[in-house]
């Protein structure tokens, strides 16, 4: 007697091979299944075959050892916490702050540039960046057909994280992830888009920078903004500075060529970084976590928060504090398939991603100052 009735017992038996069944209280199906090299995708085919059916499968075992579940859909609960709304307004008074002080230092270098220019592009330019990033996770998540992580913005203070108006966003699995390559493709695509528009807007900003009318007496600058508190521009700005050269007209001796739009997409390349290291309940923990396993991301959580206070002088020390906090929490990767491990493209883009992390990072203070001769 088969353990589910009509198509859905066909569909299981179709793409597994089957070799004992159960049924189980509360209309819960166990099926003992060997698992072969075709098991992976199968498993992505029945997921899709049995959700116009309310129903679920999960995989679980070991690949010497499988059962295969097969359960009703429970509706993902709305959530109710009104947290992540607060931190986004948190966020936006704190990228509005921002907005003020590079008004400010516009007034201060040029003070041509009309003052609703400077907030509205500032702010309007961090904005996007910190949308676009969740906006990504939220298509890829529609393609997989499951529902996007809860994102929470963590905002900025103004004079205690000096050039991050956000110190990145954490997010929350609201259901299991079909397996670990939907997983991350879903954390993977976030930090990408983000980076995308930030180089988008970076071009935009250095083609349309103006020169400063108060010349920058003595003091190491590279942009208005950041500058002001010295920090330097990434591995990745250097080279998109490289290429755009012949098409920027330089600045004369002492002053600057500057730009509210390159200010707010310099917060994109930071931001980035941070958003890829293997730090729990960020991307790039979720990311380390889909191929090395859950257990590694505990020690790198700690590693990075390292890294985070060695980089450079306290520009990071608050968000080493906030991962601090977070890491006393339990962290656990929630895939449907927990039998199957990722794929070997995968892990090369992974080691991609921490390549372009390394490379967004700001050149810390100490090298970029660090005298050769």
């Amino acid at each position: 007697m088969p353990a589910l009735e009509g198509s859905a017992d066909s569909t299981v038996r179709s793409l597994f091979k089957v070799s004992d069944s159960f049924q189980l209280p509360d209309g819960e199906t166990e099926y003992r299944v060997d698992y072969a090299e075709d098991s992976k995708n199968n498993f992505e085919k029945l997921t899709e075959a049995l959700g116009p059916q309310g129903l679920v499968p999960w995989l679980v075992g070991t690949k010497e050892d499988c059962s295969l579940f097969v359960r009703k859909k429970q509706p993902t609960a709305p959530s109710r916490s009104s947290i992540p709304l607060i931190m986004a307004l948190l966020t936006f008074a704190s990228v509005v702050l921002f907005a003020i002080v590079e008004e400010e230092v516009f007034a201060a270098f040029a003070p041509a540039v009309p003052w609703y220019a400077v907030f509205f592009e500032f702010g309007s330019c961090i904005w996007a960046i910190l949308l676009f990033h969740e906006l990504g996770h939220r298509l890829v998540s529609r393609r997989a057909k499951t529902t996007p992580p809860r994102p929470y913005i963590i905002p900025g203070v103004p004079a205690v994280t000096f050039f991050l108006p956000s110190l990145g966003i954490v997010s929350s699995q609201r259901e299991p992830a079909v397996n670990r390559d939907r997983l991350f493709d879903v954390m993977a695509v976030g930090p990408v888009v983000a980076l995308a528009v930030a180089v988008l807007f970076y071009v935009v900003g250095e083609l349309t920078t103006v020169q400063s009318t108060l010349q920058a007496q003595g003091t190491q600058l590279v942009n208005s903004y950041i500058s002001v508190v010295q920090v330097y521009p990434s591995a990745l700005q250097f080279a998109i500075d490289a290429v755009l050269s012949p098409f920027t007209a330089p600045a004369s001796a002492g002053f600057l060529r500057i730009s509210p739009i390159v200010d707010a997409a310099t917060f994109g390349f930071p931001l980035t970084f941070v958003t890829l290291l293997p730090m729990a309940f960020f991307d790039g923990g979720y990311l380390l976590s889909a191929v090395f396993g859950s257990v590694s991301t505990r020690v790198s959580t700690y590693i990075s928060v390292l890294v985070l206070i060695l980089i450079d002088t306290p520009y990071y020390w608050a968000l080493a504090i906030v991962v601090l906090l977070m890491a006393a929490r339990p962290f656990d990767i929630q895939t449907r398939d927990g039998v199957s491990g990722i794929s070997s493209r995968r892990k090369a883009i992974y080691v991609a991603l921490i390549a372009l992390a390394i490379l967004s990072v700001p050149v810390p203070q100490n090298l970029a100052t660090f005298p050769l001769g």
